[in-house]
């Protein structure tokens, strides 16, 4: 899985793609928008990115993923 930091591909600020689609034809990666979280914490970083990894593995595991189970994922892996 790549990892995109800082990045402005997407509009978020952070974005999965978990296919080999338009947006990542090369394999999936998880992208980091900075510009977009100017003045959050480090923790706050932390939920972005374990949030998006969550999504990638949970589409792996079960071929669907929600924002709702990407943010229980990432606060059962320590993320707050």
């Amino acid at each position: 899985m790549g990892y995109h930091c800082p990045s402005s591909q997407f509009a978020h600020h952070g974005a999965a793609c978990w296919n080999n689609g338009t947006y990542c034809p090369r394999g999936g990666f998880i992208a980091i928008n900075m510009d977009l979280m100017a003045g959050t914490s480090t923790d706050y970083l932390r939920h972005v990115v374990a949030h998006e990894i969550c999504h990638i593995l949970e589409f792996q595991a079960a071929g669907r993923t929600t924002e709702a189970s990407a943010d229980a994922c990432a606060a059962a892996h320590g993320a707050p």
